[in-house]
C-alpha cells in the first residue's frame, strides 16, 4: 500500500515481501555487444564516427557479479543539466552513465558531507572539460555475502582529449555490525606514465533505533589519505570527518566537523574546497499536528543552521553561513513551503572574477540575505518549484531566483521548464545571469521512448539540443539514436556550430 506523497526512504509505508520460495540457484552468462555509427558536422569539416565493444556480464554465484567492458561507450547518456555558477568553488555534476550508476553503493568511500568527494567516477572517461575519453577495456566485480560487501573495479583509458592513457583500480569492503551499524575501507589508485596516486580511507558508523526511549541515533566519521610514488611521503595529504546525528522527528540534532589540509589533492576525485577545515551544526523542531492544522504533515522550525569554514594554513575564515528557518511545513499531500533568513561571509585571500570584468577585490566580506521557496507534489498534472533569495550581496545587492514547472499532459508526454534568472548588482559592475532550460520527456509506448532537452543561457551565448530516441525491437536488443546540436547565440543570431548524429545497436545474448 506504497502512498506516492511518501519518500521512498519511508520504509514503514512499504508492505511484505512473501511467496519467494523453492527458489533454484543457477550461474548466469550474458554478452551484450553493441555497434556504434554516425556522424559529426562541422562548419568546415565532416567526421564519421564509428566503433564496436560490448560488455559482458556473469552471475559468479546468487551474490556476486563479474562485469568485463571492452570499447565502453556512453552515447546514448543524456546531456547534463546547466548550472550557474556565482561562487569561487567549483560545481558538482551527477554521474549519468549507467556502467557507473549500476552498483554505485558499492564505491562509496563513506567520507559524507557536501565538500569532498573522495572518488568521483566522472574523472574516468571524462577530462576536465567534459569531453569523452576513450575507456579501452576493464572489469567489475560486485557482491555481498553475509555481512561483508566487496567492490572491485579497473579501467584503462587510452590517451585521447589532452589525457594520457591511465589506469583506474579501485577496491572497497565494507562490514556490517550488528543490527545497523557498518565499518569500511577504500582505496582509488590511478597509474599514469609509471606515476602511481592512490587516495585510500577507512571509515565507520554506529547507528541505533533503540536509544533514548527508542529514538535514532548515528556517530561516525573517515579517514582518507594521499600517496603518491613520485614524492616521499606526506602525512599532511590527508582529510578527515567526523558526524553525530539525532534524526528524528520532534527534534534533528546534526553536528560535523572536517579537516583538509592544502596539501590533499584526490586526483580522482572532487574537491569542492581545499585548504579548509569546517563546523557545522543544525537543530530543527519538527512537530506533526494531531488536532488543528490536519493538512500539514509535520512542521519544520529551525532556530539555526551554521557553518563555519576556516582556511587550514592561516585559520582565516573562507565561508560563514547562518541560516534561520522561521517558518516551514510539508503538507500531507506532499507540498512544502518555506521562509528563510541567512547570515552569509565570504572571506577572498585573492581577488574574485565573480563574470568577465566584474572583479571583487580581496577582502572579507558580510550579508544578509532573505529566502523564500514554495513545492508542490510532483505527482500531480501541474506541479511547480519556485525559489527567491534576495539582499545583500558582496558589497551589493542580488536577487536570485530558480524556476520549474513540470506539466504531465498525459501517459505519452511530460514537459519540465526551468528558468533562472539572477540579477546581480555591484561596485565593480552590474549584470544578470539566465539560464532556460526544457525537457521533454515521451513515451509512445513501452517500447519507444526517449527525450528532448534544450538548453540556453547567456553566460556561454549558445543554445544545447540533445535528442533521445530508444526502440527496443525486443526484450534485451536496444536501438538509440542520438541527435545533438549547437547554436551560436553571440551575434543576437542563431547559427548553426556543431551537430552530431549517432545511431547506436545493443544486442543481449544469455548463455
Amino acid at each position: 500500500g506504497y502512498s506516492r506523497d511518501n519518500r521512498i526512504e519511508q520504509v514503514n509505508q512499504a508492505g511484505t515481501l512473501s511467496g519467494l520460495e523453492n527458489l533454484n540457484t543457477s550461474r548466469f552468462l550474458e554478452v551484450k555487444p553493441y555497434a556504434i555509427g554516425g556522424a559529426e558536422f562541422l562548419p568546415n569539416k565532416t567526421q564519421t564516427i564509428g566503433n564496436l565493444g560490448g560488455d559482458i556480464n556473469y552471475l559468479i554465484s546468487p551474490t556476486y557479479r563479474l562485469n568485463i567492458t571492452a570499447n565502453t561507450d556512453f552515447a546514448q547518456v543524456e546531456a547534463d543539466q546547466q548550472q550557474v555558477n556565482l561562487t569561487r568553488f567549483p560545481l558538482f555534476f551527477p554521474e549519468l552513465r549507467e556502467f557507473f550508476l549500476e552498483g554505485q553503493d558499492f564505491f562509496d568511500m563513506g567520507f559524507g558531507g557536501n565538500r569532498i568527494i573522495p572518488f568521483y567516477s566522472r574523472n574516468i572517461g571524462l577530462n576536465s572539460k567534459r569531453e569523452t575519453v576513450p575507456i579501452i577495456g576493464g572489469a567489475r566485480l560486485l557482491g555481498k555475502e553475509n555481512n561483508s560487501t566487496l567492490g572491485l573495479m579497473t579501467l584503462q583509458t587510452a590517451a585521447a582529449s589532452g589525457e594520457e592513457s591511465s589506469n583506474y583500480s579501485i577496491g572497497s569492503w565494507r562490514q556490517d555490525v550488528g543490527a545497523q551499524s557498518v565499518v569500511g575501507a577504500m582505496t582509488v589508485n590511478e597509474m599514469q606514465n609509471g606515476r602511481w596516486h592512490s587516495t585510500t580511507g577507512v571509515n565507520g558508523r554506529y547507528s541505533s533505533s533503540s536509544l533514548f526511549g527508542n529514538k535514532n541515533f548515528d556517530v561516525g566519521g573517515a579517514y582518507i589519505q594521499n600517496y603518491n610514488s613520485d614524492t616521499t611521503f606526506n602525512q599532511m595529504a590527508h582529510a578527515w570527518r567526523v558526524f553525530m546525528s539525532y534524526p528524528n522527528d520532534k527534534i534533528f540534532v546534526f553536528v560535523s566537523a572536517q579537516r583538509s589540509p592544502a596539501d590533499f589533492d584526490p586526483e580522482v576525485g572532487l574537491m569542492l574546497r581545499r585548504n579548509f577545515r569546517e563546523g557545522y551544526a543544525q537543530i530543527a523542531l519538527k512537530p506533526r499536528p494531531t488536532k488543528r492544522f490536519k493538512w500539514i504533515r509535520q512542521f519544520d522550525f529551525s532556530p539555526g543552521i551554521l557553518s563555519f569554514t576556516a582556511y587550514d594554513d592561516t585559520g582565516k575564515m573562507q565561508s560563514f553561513e547562518y541560516k534561520s528557518r522561521f517558518f516551514a511545513f510539508d503538507t500531507r499531500s506532499a507540498d512544502r513551503i518555506e521562509f528563510n533568513y541567512l547570515r552569509v561571509g565570504e572571506g577572498l585571500i585573492s581577488d574574485f572574477a565573480i563574470r568577465e570584468n566584474v572583479v571583487i577585490p580581496t577582502g572579507e566580506y558580510w550579508w544578509n540575505q532573505w529566502e523564500g521557496r514554495i513545492r508542490t507534489f510532483r505527482g500531480r498534472v501541474f506541479s511547480v518549484d519556485t525559489r527567491w533569495v534576495t539582499g545583500e550581496f558582496y558589497s551589493g545587492y542580488a536577487t536570485l531566483s530558480q524556476h520549474e514547472l513540470l506539466w504531465r499532459t498525459s501517459k505519452y508526454l511530460n514537459l519540465n521548464l526551468r528558468y533562472e534568472r539572477n540579477w546581480i548588482r555591484l561596485p565593480e559592475g552590474a549584470f544578470d545571469v539566465e539560464l532556460v532550460g526544457l525537457r521533454s520527456e515521451y513515451a509512445i509506448n513501452p517500447y519507444v521512448f526517449g527525450s528532448l532537452l534544450t538548453q540556453w543561457n547567456n553566460a556561454q551565448d549558445e543554445i544545447n539540443v540533445n535528442f533521445r530516441l530508444q526502440i527496443i525491437p525486443k526484450v534485451g536488443t536496444d536501438f538509440f539514436l542520438i541527435f545533438n546540436q549547437i547554436y551560436d547565440t553571440q551575434q543576437k543570431t542563431i547559427a548553426v556550430e556543431r551537430s552530431t548524429v549517432i545511431a547506436k545497436l545493443i544486442w543481449r545474448f544469455v548463455v
